[in-house]
């Protein structure tokens, strides 16, 4: 069975709780316009201090 799949991200200078609020009520509002409805959201954050350079990769696989 093929679901839609929504993958939000969202960075800048807040903790990562309200990063995970923000990109999740994002995410949210872009299942909602596409006249769908949200069955779950799984997130995950990390917080970290940028000092010369940072990175992040995020990846969903859906089988």
């Amino acid at each position: 069975m093929e679901r839609e799949s929504i993958i939000m991200e969202y960075a800048g200078s807040v903790s990562g709780s309200e990063a995970k609020a923000i990109a999740e009520q994002t995410a949210r509002e872009a299942i909602l316009s596409r006249d769908l409805s949200v069955r779950a959201i799984d997130s995950v954050w990390v917080e970290h201090k940028v000092e010369v350079v940072g990175c992040c990769f995020a990846g969903v696989i859906q089988i």
